[in-house]
């Protein structure tokens, strides 16, 4: 499940694990995405997690190259991640609003102390009903 490289590989084990089997499934390929990325195993693996967890806001302070490849590589993500949304006016939302609750869960966590981050993780192992 792990992503951890350089940001021109784009987080190819994300895109990995939520292609595996999302012809079939997309709706499962999300869940196992979900479950593998808000895990303590994934937390407790920060040199070898998502990029997108582990470089924060450095690629905000990057030359252009790097930002253009991490985009480029969020992009993907939630492309993929719609594909296992129900389709609705709010599926592009839906993803965006998953992927940057699952980022932010984890970088949270890591910063945080073991207690305070499985209790971070465990709030947001579930996607989250949101209501207008």
């Amino acid at each position: 499940m792990h992503c951890r490289g350089s940001a021109d590989a784009s987080f190819p084990e994300h895109h990995e694990l939520l292609s595996n089997g999302a012809d079939a499934d997309p709706a499962a390929a999300v869940h196992a995405f979900r479950k593998a990325y808000i895990s303590v195993d994934h937390l407790g693996t920060p040199g070898k997690g998502c990029s997108a967890a582990a470089l924060r806001p450095d690629p905000a302070r990057s030359g252009d190259s790097v930002r253009k490849a991490f985009g480029d590589g969020v992009s993907r993500l939630v492309e993929e991640l719609e594909r296992g949304k129900s389709s609705t006016s709010q599926q592009r939302t839906d993803a965006l609003r998953d992927l940057a609750l699952l980022v932010g869960a984890m970088v949270l966590a890591r910063g945080a102390d073991e207690i305070l981050g499985n209790e971070i993780l465990l709030a947001c192992s579930v996607p989250p009903a949101i209501t207008s």
